[in-house]
């Protein structure tokens, strides 16, 4: 029969053991590592759920920025038609009274008034010359610009009455 020495299953058990401490020390270590990168990563991810919050925020006050800024525009709009549509009255009433006074004129001079001889109300011919608005015209175009931006580069700087004497109609982007 084989003897077994005492001290060397000890020392077997001991080594095994030993080293049963050292696989799970470094299985922790391991573990510590991960939960270290694994922390760093929600440190990073919270960083960055942080500043999609913030964006979010801007957002939505630029899309509340954008709602006030339609709003004025819709109410700027509504007054433009208004007075567009005042103009349009003020313009039919000038030519019905400019009519009134031709045939007046007519009849005090015992003249017979023609519709077809009423000449049209120039109302070009009536705007304070002096105190007409800034425009903005280019040489080969046909329109008068209030924004010298839609006019372009070889925009030249004259009033709407000259812009008016010259031929030039109203830009259906910047002057309606």
């Amino acid at each position: 029969m084989c003897k077994v020495n005492k001290p060397s299953v000890q020392n077997i058990v001991s080594a095994v053991l030993a080293c049963a401490v050292i696989g799970v020390s470094a299985y922790a270590y391991q573990l510590y590592g991960n939960n270290v990168a694994l922390n760093e990563q929600i440190a990073e991810n919270t960083a960055k759920v942080s500043a999609a919050k913030t964006q979010i925020a801007n957002i939505d006050n630029l899309n509340a920025q954008i709602a006030d800024l339609q709003s004025q525009l819709d109410s700027k709009t509504a007054a433009y038609n208004e007075l567009s549509n005042e103009k349009s009255s003020v313009e039919d009433l000038t030519q019905q009274a400019y009519e009134n006074g031709w045939n007046d004129a007519c009849y005090e001079y015992d003249f017979e008034p023609n519709p077809e001889d009423i000449p049209t109300y120039d109302y070009v011919a009536e705007i304070d010359k002096a105190n007409s608005p800034t425009a903005y015209i280019t040489p080969t175009g046909k329109r008068y610009h209030l924004s010298q931006s839609c006019a372009g580069e070889n925009a030249i700087q004259t009033t709407i009455a000259e812009a008016s004497e010259k031929g030039y109609t109203p830009c259906m982007n910047c002057a309606q």
